[in-house]
């Protein structure tokens, strides 16, 4: 059984890596940048690892593949024949990727797309779509900065680069109008002008927003009353 399951595997990497060779919109990255982080502290990607995902084209075209998410650099990173490939952002401007979330104890499935306009952001920018309603929308945007030590440290010690990471969310209604709030009743009532119904649906709910999981199942309760 073992034998089959592996022989199953092989195939699939193998299929899925012939797709890839024939996929227009990929290049390869730069050999110089393969380790361009090494010595860094922290990492820039979403996961480290290569995940099974898929990135789906601006025909909605999907294409199954292994990839990886570079929250700095804003590169989707293919696997392939051991070797990285970069996708053309304006070709596929949305992508997901599949893990097993060890929090929860199961498979997630998270989607990403550039196509969401924000003021302040780059064209380019990731957004992670963590509610996706008619009405209302949440997504959360990963910043990543590289602090680069200026100084040799104590006692002559070279102190590394360092890569740090913040998570940003926002509510967008229908009109497309963006709203960036926190995890907390306070900043979502800010957002929304103390907003009357949301007040006593938090009254009622005795719900205190502290974590994402809270921002999403508020605004799963403001797109179903039509906000």
């Amino acid at each position: 059984m073992k034998k089959i399951m592996l022989a199953a595997f092989t195939v699939c990497c193998l299929s899925v890596q012939a797709q890839i060779e024939n996929m227009s919109g990929t290049m390869n990255k730069p050999i110089a940048e393969i380790e361009q982080y090494k010595g860094t502290q922290g990492s820039p990607y979403f996961l480290e690892e290569y995940k099974s995902g898929t990135i789906i084209d601006k025909s909605g075209r999907v294409r199954n593949v292994f990839l990886k998410y570079d929250t700095y650099k804003e590169e989707v990173e293919l696997f392939n024949d051991g070797k990285p490939l970069l996708i053309d952002k304006n070709i596929y401007p949305k992508f997901t990727i599949e893990f097993i979330e060890e929090r929860i104890g199961k498979k997630v499935s998270y989607t990403f797309s550039n196509e969401i306009k924000i003021p302040g952001l780059k064209r380019s920018k990731y957004s992670l779509v963590l509610a996706d309603g008619q009405n209302m929308k949440l997504v959360k945007v990963i910043q990543t900065y590289l602090n680069e030590s200026q100084d040799s440290g104590y006692g002559g010690i070279v102190q590394p680069h360092r890569f740090d990471t913040k998570e940003v969310y926002f509510l967008l209604n229908a009109k497309g109008e963006s709203m960036e709030v926190k995890a907390n009743n306070k900043s979502v009532l800010k957002a929304l002008n103390n907003d009357a119904s949301l007040k006593a649906y938090f009254k009622k709910e005795r719900l205190k927003i502290r974590k994402e999981e809270d921002l999403v199942s508020v605004v799963r309760y403001l797109d179903t009353r039509g906000e």
